[in-house]
């Protein structure tokens, strides 16, 4: 497992790793919006179809 890992998981420079720290809160709040706006629409049209 560790030796797939390791070829899996390229070497970043610190650029790239600063990025990743910027842009992974954006990608996980959007995410999680996404999925309350999507459990509120699907909670709605239950409610109007039944």
């Amino acid at each position: 497992m560790q030796r797939m890992m390791q070829a899996v998981a390229p070497n970043m420079n610190e650029s790239q790793r600063k990025g990743l720290i910027v842009i992974s809160p954006i990608l996980i709040g959007s995410v999680a919006y996404g999925l309350s706006a999507t459990f509120m629409i699907a909670t709605n049209l239950l409610q109007i179809m039944f």
